[in-house]
């Protein structure tokens, strides 16, 4: 059994410790404004080129989350393809139930991800990354994506030569995206954990497949 942990919006970007991550998070605040989630059809890639490496975006439509982008740097360093796959498969089995209520509290609030954690390797190495998702929609009120990045503060000389095992989390915090949002009993805590395809065309360090950034 566990709960989640919970802080708000402000207090979020001040425990991001990689630039990318914190260029995504105030791209994506930046283009909300008032509102709980910005449409995805507002995001313009070359706005936030420095991060496109690290970028990753969720498809949340089929009920389960899957990869629909990952950048150049992140596929890198996991020495994988991620597209298409289901982004709980990539968390070691203790971690995956807490992925998903966290996703489905992404959806259904609407609300962000932070995640401290580490990323194995076969041959038990391991790295430690950040990791950052944010609730976008699409044609409507429902939440339809999640985008973010994946962050390593430290690149050992073995990245991306080692095959990849799965990611474990370090810490996690889920903060809602709504000034008047209240969390369920199922989610609430009351500290947060932080105080404590060939490419149809490419651009720098983001190959865009079939889809675009849909």
């Amino acid at each position: 059994m566990y709960a989640l942990e919970t802080t708000t919006v402000d207090r979020a970007i001040t425990k991001l410790s990689n630039p990318a991550t914190r260029q995504v998070f105030e791209y994506w605040d930046r283009l909300r404004g008032e509102r709980s989630a910005p449409d995805r059809r507002e995001i313009e890639p070359f706005d936030i080129s420095a991060a496109l490496g690290d970028i990753l975006m969720l498809d949340m439509d089929g009920g389960e989350a899957t990869v629909r982008l990952a950048g150049s740097r992140l596929t890198t360093a996991m020495a994988v393809d991620p597209r298409a796959q289901a982004f709980q498969s990539f968390w070691q089995p203790t971690d995956r139930r807490r992925i998903g209520d966290m996703l489905e509290h992404a959806v259904s609030c609407p609300s962000g991800i932070l995640l401290k954690c580490e990323m194995h390797t076969v041959s038990e190495r391991k790295v430690a990354c950040e990791a950052l998702l944010l609730p976008l929609r699409l044609d409507g009120e429902k939440i339809r994506r999640l985008i973010g990045a994946v962050c390593f503060p430290e690149l050992p000389y073995w990245l991306g030569t080692e095959t990849f095992s799965h990611f474990s989390i370090e810490k996690s915090a889920i903060f809602p995206t709504q000034a008047d949002a209240t969390l369920t009993p199922r989610f609430a805590r009351s500290h947060p954990i932080f105080d404590r395809a060939q490419p149809k065309r490419r651009m720098k360090h983001l190959a865009l497949y079939d889809g675009g950034l849909s």
